[in-house]
């Protein structure tokens, strides 16, 4: 079900003119699970000291994505690691290493959400958005939609924001958000949250971190099937 955005009691812009922006990452696709399938084989031994392999080979695919949504650290390797390591440089290095990384992760709902928004005479225009420019989304676009009225930005997200006119916007990242609204506050923008674990308080599902509850711009939306997912246990 798409995110409930009622675009005809809106008095932002006029109903055709709509413009949606969508992270790619954890919204579109979801890289990790392709991460962890993938370094389990090629670096198990790199790794085995840091990481619990027996829970991940436990899994299927769909037991792991179900996880993956519910976990509670936004890195996926502080997730699963049974030792600290570097996280972050490690993670930088392993987005980046697999040409195939996107042909083979999961699809997440953001793609279906797309799909209908491309049938829809009311948007405008469809942004996909990442930080830095990547060929391999850039594929995965092509081959999932085709020549369509997709545009692909990329650049600091608030730049993105200054630049082009946007109405609603669909990330994973709650804490991202809150730093955003709280340097740019963008009254005019509404903004929704992947349902991640790491986006909630642990008391409970509808509760976001960083205060974003009490913003009235602020929204969550389904990442995954109803049925896929389990209720979040902090």
């Amino acid at each position: 079900m798409i995110m409930q955005v009622n675009l005809q009691n809106t008095n932002r812009v006029p109903l055709q003119q709509a413009n949606i922006l969508f992270s790619f990452d954890h919204v579109i696709k979801e890289p990790d699970s392709y991460i962890l399938r993938k370094i389990s084989t090629v670096y198990q031994k790199k790794f085995e000291k840091y990481i619990d392999w027996k829970y991940i080979a436990s899994l299927d695919d769909k037991s792991l994505l179900n996880s993956l949504v519910n976990r509670e650290d936004p890195n996926v390797l502080k997730w699963i690691s049974t030792q600290e390591f570097d996280y972050e440089k490690n993670y930088n290095f392993l987005i980046k290493a697999w040409k195939d990384m996107y042909m083979n992760s999961p699809d997440l709902l953001g793609k279906l959400y797309i799909k209908n928004y491309l049938k829809s005479y009311c948007i405008d225009n469809l942004y996909i958005w990442n930080e830095t420019d990547d060929i391999r989304q850039r594929y995965e676009l092509t081959s999932s939609f085709g020549k369509s009225k997709i545009q692909y930005v990329t650049g600091p997200l608030h730049k993105v924001l200054d630049e082009i006119k946007v109405n609603i916007v669909y990330d994973y990242s709650a804490k991202r958000i809150a730093e955003l609204l709280e340097e740019y506050p963008h009254g005019e923008i509404l903004f929704g949250i992947a349902s991640y674990g790491f986006n909630f308080e642990k008391e409970g599902l509808m509760k976001l971190k960083y205060g974003l509850n009490n913003i009235n711009n602020v929204t969550t939306f389904q990442i995954v099937e109803p049925d896929n997912v389990s209720e979040f246990k902090g």
